[in-house]
């Protein structure tokens, strides 16, 4: 059995082998489903941006291992490398 999902030609919807597909009815689904997208994408660059700030920690202060790192990230925040 192949794990790729097959598409119904009649419906033009994907669906999974099992028979499971999460369908998205009417206008507060949908409000809902792009919430909860706006939401993640929210969580990601915040996610993004903190771990470019560690990058931009690190290489500043030439930390080349993680604990050195992690002693730099917390150094800097109290008065520099």
């Amino acid at each position: 059995m192949s794990l790729a999902l097959a598409v119904d030609h009649r419906t033009s919807e994907s669906r999974h082998p099992s028979g499971f597909a999460p369908a998205i009815t009417g206008g507060v689904a949908r409000q809902r489903q792009e919430a909860n997208v706006a939401v993640f994408a929210l969580v990601a660059a915040v996610a993004g941006l903190a771990l470019a700030v560690v990058i931009y920690i690190c290489s500043v202060c030439n930390a080349r291992s993680f604990s050195a790192c992690l002693r730099a990230v917390q150094r800097f925040w109290i008065g520099g490398c």
